[in-house]
Parts: structure tokens; C-alpha cells; sequence
């Protein structure tokens, strides 16, 4: 996903300080090999110079203590209540009693106008010939809980009837429950929408009670994980016979909706939209936010049938990145809202074996921005097919952005009012990487600076700086000021402003040719 950051030397020349804790998962792998997460808190001190101080405090992984990580006087870049921060400093750690400087790298966006930090750091240790990767928090570049480690319960109940013996709802008391992952929803949570005669929707507690209720749980907690694997588990799905047809093993990062007792009705679907409010059992939404452009989805998955069926032989796995509105899959209704579609309805039987899979992700509309992505994943391509206790194994599901190839970062000649369309890259191979252009006001001059990271921000690809002689940013508005003299003014990104809005900071350059910065 293309990104273009612009800020300017006086961005947060006199901004006050500030001090932020994040408290997220951190993910460390070396030379390749993950560990299980871990909760840990960083904070990023935000210095009155307008630079960042990252701080994550008695850093470990697989039982080894580091030390503090603490890395001075990051520049950050600013827009639209986005900071991307990037630096390489040499950190003093200790590692097995032997006191090590490693040069520890960054890269990072504190989202949500600072209310959210995603990480990445690479750290080499020569000394131990050791590449260690670090991540934390989630920027929506990938599933949480992608290798299936965390889970909870999900309890349905029985139902509630009137003195009619019409189904009113949902008593108090537990018939079912399932061990299912987090960030990940069964037919356990299902919403169970279904028509009248009338062809309007309304709610049938009962579809979920055949759904769910008359058969053991779809989803478990497993012990198997596959080769290589530093985890401890897996997810495991399973096909039940709810008497009228076989109940496919599925869950979803979106939520499942069963509507109607013909298994093919698009009324049993999964969906989501982020405008919906409900949450599971574990405080997760029925949805997952998606901000990269990733290139493929990879998983492990282990596919069995318990009756060969040669008619319908296919596990499936499903991944549809969105604009965050209400989407289903399946439907008959076209949308126009999706921007990408990773999907694999062949999945064969693997014979007791773990496989990996690479599904490429087709775009299908690149005018849209991706906020929500719905990954399905169930025992049959097809819905009622099948039998009973087919299964499949899950593990490790994992977004993948591809390196951009041939990147060219191209600076106009001879600009004296710098703007977005003075820094050019081109590049082919990956759908989307985040472009972040730094545009700095030093002097009569401008200081350009491009950098070109993949699309999660797990790498930097390229970066080149340029100086605009005899320049300025992008200022053009004319405003008066309070005393009647003729002003610019543009917000923290170089955009060109009408007026200022009160709450925000501007800079602003006056007629005698001054540059102050003014909080409205």
C-alpha cells in the first residue's frame, strides 16, 4: 500500500513532550524460526526537538535475557495522524554474561494519532551468528493470532421457547461449548439470520441450534503443529452430520451467519462489516483490519476426509481484503468494494501430511482501500458436502509482501516550490510498498528525502536524498494575519491550507519572510 509521508524541519520544533506506553504482542523469530508471542510494553518518549525516544525495557526470547533496548533521538515524519519512525542505532546489551553493541534497527508507525505503535526491528549478532527479527503490536499487516497459539471458549446455549413452543431466543443454560482461536469465530458465535416469507431477514436462533447445537463442536485446540514449528499448537476444524446435510468445519476471521437448513442458501455465509459493534466472548470483533497490499497468503494446513467423497474431494481457504463495509461471501450480489481475493478451493487430501500453500492474491479493483480482510477457512469447498468428520489442520497463516524490484526514485530539475510530484518511484513486483517522502525546509532550501520500504515495513528496499537549491515547500495559500500582514500557512504535511482549524498546529510564514509555528 503506497503511503506518502511529508513533513517539515519545524514540524515539532515546540510541541510539548510526551510519553506514551504500548503495551501489544511482540514476536521475535531467529534466522527464521518464530517464537510463541509475548505481551510486552514499550515506551516512545516524544522529545520537544520533535524526535521520538523508543524504549523496550528487559527485552527476552526462549528463556534469554537481553537487556534494555533503548534507542535516542528517532526522527519521525508525519501525516495525517500518522509518525513513521526510522533509525539504526548501536545498543549495549548482555547475552550470555558477554557485554555486546549491536546496531539495532527500526522502523515503525504510531497510528491512531499515537494511540497504536507497530514495530519492526532487526538486530544482528554476529557473535552468536544470529539474525534476530522483532515485531510488535499489529499494524494490520497481518492475522492476529496467525500461528494459532491463543485460544477461548465460546458457549452456546439451549434455546427458550414460549408457552406455544415457539423458539423466543437463547435460555441461560450451556448446551455446547468450543475451544476456539482468538481473533477467529465459529458456528458457535454465528448470528442466525433467515428469511420470512416475505423474503426479509430476521433472526432464527434455530438454524444455529441445527448449525451447532445437535452435533459435537467444528472447532478444537490441537497439539499437532507442523514441521518446524516453534509453537505449541494448531486449529483444527470438523465436518459434523447435522442430520438434514453435513455441517462443514469452518471459522472465519469475519463472522458466520447461518440462515436457512439448505446447506447451498446464501443465507449461511460469513460476512463482516466494520461498522458492526458485537464482539465474542474474548473482546474480539467480527472483523480484521487490513491497512497493507500484501502479494500472497501463505499457510500450513493438514486435509483429511473420513469418507473419500470423489464428487466434492476440497478443503478450501479463503481471503478477501475489503474497504471495511458489508461484505459476504458466498452471495449472488456483486460487491464493488473489494480490493483483493487470495483462494484456494482445491485443496486435496494430503495423506496425513503437512503441506504449505502459497495463494497469490488477485487484484480486482486497485482504486480500493483496504481496511478489513475476511479469511475463511472450512473442510469442503463446497457447503454440505463432504463427510462426516472430515478435518483440517491449520497452522502459521501468514501475509506475504513481496520486495519492490527495479525501484527508481526520481527528483524533478530545477523546482523552486517542492511538492509531492517532485519526488517520483516506479518499481514492479510487489502490489504495494510504503513509500515515505521527508520534505525539509533547511535554509533556502529544501531537503527531499525517499524512502522505499516493503510492504509491512519489515524491510527497507531504497532511499535517496536530494537538495531543491533556492526552494520551498509546497506553501501557496495566502492568508492575513491578526496584525493585516500577508501570511502562508500549511499543516505539519506541507499541504496547502485555507484556514486553520482550531486544536491544530500550522506552520506559518509571514510577509517579512518569518517562519513560526502556531497552534490554532
Amino acid at each position: 500500500m503506497k503511503k506518502i509521508l511529508l513533513s517539515l524541519a519545524l514540524a515539532a520544533a515546540i510541541m510539548p513532550a510526551m510519553a506514551n506506553d504500548y503495551t501489544d504482542d511482540l514476536q521475535v523469530s531467529v534466522n527464521g524460526v518464530g517464537f510463541p508471542s509475548q505481551k510486552t510494553t514499550i515506551t516512545v518518549d516524544r522529545r520537544t526537538d520533535g524526535a521520538y525516544d523508543f524504549k523496550l525495557k528487559n527485552f527476552s526470547f526462549a528463556g534469554m535475557n537481553i537487556g534494555d533496548l533503548n534507542l535516542d533521538s528517532v526522527p519521525g515524519v508525519e501525516q495525517d495522524g500518522v509518525v513513521y519512525l526510522a533509525a539504526t542505532r548501536k545498543v549495549g546489551v548482555t547475552i550470555m554474561f558477554q557485554k555486546l553493541t549491536l546496531p539495532v534497527t527500526l522502523r515503525g508507525e504510531l497510528l491512531n494519532n499515537g494511540g497504536k505503535l507497530y514495530a519492526s526491528m532487526d538486530i544482528p549478532v554476529q557473535a552468536l551468528s544470529q539474525n534476530v527479527s522483532v515485531l510488535f503490536g499489529n499494524g494490520g499487516y497481518q492475522i492476529p493470532n496467525s500461528g494459532f497459539e491463543n485460544y477461548h471458549t465460546e458457549v452456546l446455549h439451549n434455546l427458550a421457547y414460549d408457552d406455544d413452543w415457539n423458539v423466543t431466543g437463547w435460555s441461560a443454560d450451556t448446551l455446547k461449548s468450543a475451544s476456539v482461536p482468538n481473533a477467529w469465530h465459529s458456528f458457535m458465535d454465528a448470528s442466525g439470520y433467515s428469511y420470512d416469507d416475505k423474503g426479509n431477514y430476521y433472526n432464527n436462533p434455530a438454524i444455529i441450534y441445527l448449525a451447532s447445537a445437535m452435533v459435537d463442536p467444528h472447532t478444537y485446540i490441537s497439539d499437532e503443529k507442523r514441521p518446524g514449528s516453534a509453537g505449541s499448537h494448531s486449529a483444527k476444524l470438523i465436518a459434523r452430520n447435522a442430520v438434514i446435510a453435513i455441517a462443514n468445519g469452518t471459522m472465519t476471521t469475519g463472522r458466520m451467519n447461518t440462515g436457512s437448513t439448505e446447506p447451498a442458501d446464501v443465507a449461511n455465509h460469513a460476512w463482516l462489516d466494520m461498522d458492526s459493534t458485537g464482539t465474542d466472548t474474548n473482546g474480539d470483533p467480527f472483523y480484521t483490519v487490513m491497512n497493507g497490499r500484501p502479494d500472497s497468503l501463505t499457510v500450513w494446513v493438514k486435509y483429511g476426509q473420513a469418507t473419500p467423497n470423489a464428487d466434492h474431494p476440497y478443503a478450501t481457504v479463503s481471503a478477501v481484503i475489503t474497504d471495511g463495509t458489508y461484505y459476504q461471501e458466498p452471495d449472488t450480489n456483486v460487491y464493488n468494494n473489494v480490493y483483493a481475493i487470495a483462494r484456494n478451493n482445491t485443496i486435496e487430501s494430503t495423506n496425513g501430511e503437512w503441506k504449505r500453500l502459497a495463494i497469490p492474491f488477485d487484484v480486482k479493483d486497485n482504486s480500493v482501500k483496504g481496511k478489513a480482510i475476511l479469511v475463511t477457512v472450512s473442510t469442503n469447498a463446497d457447503a454440505g458436502q463432504g463427510s462426516d468428520g472430515d478435518s483440517i489442520l491449520v497452522d502459521d497463516i501468514n501475509l506475504v509482501y513481496n520486495d519492490p524490484q527495479n525501484v527508481n526514485i526520481n527528483f524533478s530539475d530545477n523546482a523552486v516550490t517542492v511538492g509531492d510530484a517532485d519526488a517520483t518511484v516506479t518499481y514492479d513486483g510487489a502490489n504495494g510498498p510504503i513509500i515515505v517522502k521527508d520534505f525539509r525546509q533547511e535554509g533556502n532550501d529544501v531537503v527531499a528525502t525517499v524512502t522505499v520500504y516493503n510492504g509491512d515495513l519489515t524491510k527497507q528496499i531504497a532511499q535517496a536524498t536530494h537538495t531543491f537549491a533556492n526552494a520551498t515547500t509546497g506553501i501557496s495559500k495566502v492568508v492575513t494575519d491578526g496584525a493585516g500582514n500577508v501570511s502562508e500557512v500549511y499543516d505539519l504535511s506541507g499541504r496547502r491550507v485555507e484556514a486553520m482549524q482550531h486544536g491544530n498546529v500550522y506552520i506559518v510564514r509571514t510577509a517579512d519572510g518569518k517562519t513560526v509555528k502556531v497552534l490554532k
